[in-house]
């Protein structure tokens, strides 16, 4: 899976996460500060028609026999093309050893189940 700044199809236009903004407006108490993600933990975009509280069952569903857990519900971003994407923030809580393999396959059933961009980090 390409990095979210990339391509994702020849032809479509790249999605840049610096330029993502929220559905809803961020009020001047937020901290707009911009935060690496670790090792265990990975943002996907997930392009989806339906309710956010929809997609979150789906996902946790297809990944429930994972050490995956979705963090938050997901969230509504718009991009500078006027596309709407549901941000899905992920965590891995399973053994050290495997985490890379077991993320790979969470990765590989999440893509069959809607269309998915990857989010390196994120403000």
């Amino acid at each position: 899976m390409r990095p979210v700044h990339a391509h994702a199809a020849e032809g479509s236009p790249p999605v840049n996460t610096r330029r993502l903004k929220p559905v809803v407006e961020r009020t001047q108490t937020d901290n707009p500060v911009r935060a690496s993600l670790s090792a265990d933990e990975f943002w996907r975009l997930a392009d989806w028609a339906r309710s956010p509280e929809n997609l979150a069952y789906h996902v946790e569903t297809l990944v429930s026999w994972a050490p995956v857990e979705l963090l938050e519900k997901p969230s509504a971003v718009t991009d500078e093309a006027g596309h709407h994407w549901y941000l899905c923030k992920f965590r891995y809580f399973g053994p050290v050893r495997e985490r890379e393999t077991l993320i790979l396959s969470v990765r590989s059933a999440l893509d069959n189940l809607t269309s998915w961009r990857d989010v390196d980090e994120h403000r």
